[in-house]
């Protein structure tokens, strides 16, 4: 296995320009349940900025994680998590073929929970490959179980290996001059947090940290990533741990190195383990998502909790926040609890969510009336 920070190269598909040269999507996709058009998916573009760049898409898995990632310049796709047992069939396959996506650039998985990779085999099943498959370092699960049968893990690396996608490391880095993960020459990924790795140090001073973690603290262990799209910033962490409910501090960690974001995606489905009071008054997003699920193993967890909500509704001005479903659990005044995948389409300049518009900008300089309408 390789350990660098940097994938493959840059790699154009007529099918992918001609989609992203359309003013609206024309693919059909399968929606949760029944069949729907793409401008469910995609159902923001009529409202967008005249050059729009990058989009992130995330996928509707109910209590799960998938989201997509598209530079639409480079035509390069990144897809981290692919959502639990089934999502990969029902929903991520069908998504990705409905935007003429049948070979991704990259997956991640952010760590090896069966929400965030039960899904993958799955994908190859369907027909889409994977050029590279993106590993955090360190402790992985037991391929097999101690009945002698393949673990989650294990049928997500055989997957992996059938398709012959390359397998990478990533790790933080803080050199100026290291190459980083882009998609393109204008989407830069830093990798901000790896199988206990983090990025640390104050603002102006960056150095690599690493925390000595129990071989079950997976949460833990979640890749985060810094996305950059000119001016636009966003945070995606996986399940990455807060301190709450005893967990490792994961998330203050690595605060002061994110610093401000555009976009913050919640980790850990606003679990009380994760939205920390430090990591949300450093990051201090104009928008925040969050996948959640309703019904089912959501009936035992009773997931977005209240109190990481809270945290965030503290802000001022409080972040806008967009769901995926309702949840089973606490409530964020004037959320946008969408039912359907929750898109983020930016230019670098300014940026839509769900149709909404919104204008990068840093937090400092903005006004008590918010950056979206």
């Amino acid at each position: 296995m390789s350990r660098v920070l940097l994938g493959g190269g840059v790699r154009r598909r007529v099918f992918r320009l001609l989609l992203v040269s359309l003013p609206f999507p024309v693919f059909p996709v399968m929606a949760r349940g029944a069949l729907a058009w793409a401008a469910l998916l995609l159902g923001c573009l009529a409202m967008t900025p005249a050059r729009a760049d990058l989009r992130i898409l995330h996928l509707d898995v109910g209590m799960g994680d998938a989201t997509l990632v598209l530079d639409t310049g480079s035509a390069q796709s990144l897809l981290i998590d692919a959502g639990n047992r089934g999502d990969g069939r029902r929903v991520v396959a069908p998504a990705l073929i409905a935007l003429g996506i049948d070979r991704l650039d990259y997956f991640l998985a952010s760590h090896y929970d069966a929400d965030h990779i039960g899904g993958f085999d799955e994908l190859i099943e369907a027909g889409v490959s994977v050029e590279t498959v993106l590993e955090r370092p360190g402790i992985k699960p037991e391929v097999l179980s101690p009945t002698g049968r393949d673990t989650q893990y294990g049928e997500y690396l055989a997957a992996a290996r059938a398709v012959g996608a390359r397998l990478v490391e990533l790790i933080p880095d803080c050199r100026p001059d290291h190459p980083q993960l882009r998609l393109g020459s204008d989407t830069r990924i830093q990798v901000a947090a790896a199988g206990g790795w983090h990025l640390a140090g104050d603002i102006g001073f960056c150095e690599v940290g690493e925390q000595s973690l129990h071989p079950r603290r997976e949460n833990a262990r979640s890749v985060a990533l810094i996305i950059e799209h000119g001016r636009f910033r966003y945070f995606t962490g996986g399940d990455l741990t807060g301190g709450g409910a005893r967990s490792v501090p994961m998330e203050a960690f690595v605060a002061a190195q994110v610093g401000n974001v555009d976009v913050l995606k919640l980790n850990h489905h606003g679990s009380d383990t994760s939205t920390s009071d430090t990591f949300v008054q450093t990051l201090r997003p104009e928008v925040a998502v969050l996948s959640v699920g309703d019904g089912g193993v959501n009936l035992r967890y009773r997931l977005p909790r209240q109190a990481p909500l809270d945290r965030l509704a503290q802000l001022s001005p409080a972040p806008l926040l967009f769901q995926t479903r309702q949840g089973e659990g606490g409530s964020y005044l004037g959320a946008y609890v969408e039912n359907r995948h929750i898109v983020v389409h930016t230019d670098g300049e300014s940026y839509t969510i769900n149709g909404l518009i919104c204008v990068v900008d840093e937090r400092t300089q903005a006004s008590e009336g918010g950056h979206c309408r």
